[in-house]
């Protein structure tokens, strides 16, 4: 459904490109130069996001069920298309985190011809728990060639691909068990909740300003809050002073080397939860 790919294009763009957010790449970094190649994370791999489109809309009108849709195909196939299209591949975990949204936005809008977060985290928890451990050693393939921190995080755990056959280990085990030694993965089981926090901390405020920006530094908040984060981003950055401030605190976290990084899949996600339930 084309509402859901211009959701999934619009979340990215502002989770990359939206206002200071301290700590994370956004348009005025110092830090981070190329934010290019985090938006061509999902870009370069966009036929399987929209194979993941329709997927959805097939298992709403019951062509399918959540056991058939194969994500562990479609996030392998992003990160390999990731690896040749653009080289260095950053946050390849971005694809277990949009790749299912995808799946489970269209099915919630084709069900109920409207967006519900209710139908869609059910449809999102179902497609991880019924998923197959063939589709699951495609990932674990995938993360092993990419590295990085899922790489690190796979050999710190221990997991071998005979485990997840012979345990029949299901993709939300896998990511379970990988969030041990991976700082955010959790977001996409465990700690999903604080997506869907994040996305209403992201609709009151632009309920209350109309402004897409500070809703993301909203959601922004809402996700450095559930980690522990003392950090409070000035939300509506509009005069000189308040973009100094802004700056000044980034520059700050730079210097200590304090880097949120990682938060930019949860926030994608959260980011475009909300933007399904605005449009």
């Amino acid at each position: 459904m084309s509402v859901v790919l211009r959701g999934l294009i619009d979340s990215v763009d502002l989770a990359v490109y939206s206002y200071v957010k301290p700590g994370a790449p956004h348009r005025y970094s110092a830090r981070f130069k190329d934010l290019h190649l985090y938006v061509a994370t999902l870009t370069s791999a966009l036929k399987h996001y929209m194979r993941a489109i329709e997927l959805g809309g097939r298992v709403a009108t019951g062509a399918l069920g959540f056991v058939d849709v194969d994500v562990g195909s479609l996030v392998r196939d992003s990160i390999q298309d990731n690896i040749t299209y653009v080289r260095r591949v950053q946050l390849p975990e971005m694809h277990v985190f949009l790749i299912p949204a995808c799946v489970a936005s269209t099915y919630a809008l084709k069900l109920k011809e409207r967006f519900t977060t209710q139908v869609y985290v059910t449809a999102r928890k179902s497609l991880l728990s019924y998923s197959k451990p063939q589709g699951v050693l495609k990932v674990y393939e995938a993360f092993k060639n990419v590295g990085g921190d899922v790489g690190r995080a796979l050999y710190e755990s221990g997991i071998t691909p005979n485990k997840l056959v012979v345990e029949s280990f299901t993709l939300e085990e896998f990511l379970n068990l990988l969030s041990n030694h991976h700082k955010y993965i959790d977001f996409t089981t465990s700690r999903h909740n604080a997506v869907i926090e994040a996305s209403n901390a992201f609709l009151r405020e632009y309920e209350k300003e109309n402004d897409l920006n500070a809703s993301v530094l909203a959601a922004y908040s809402s996700l450095l809050n559930s980690i522990g984060s003392e950090l409070k981003p000035q939300l509506k950055q509009r005069t000189k002073e308040d973009f100094k401030r802004a700056l000044e605190l980034d520059a700050e976290l730079s210097s200590r080397n304090v880097d949120y990084t990682p938060l930019l899949p949860p926030l994608t996600e959260a980011i475009l939860i909300g933007l399904l339930t605005i449009y």
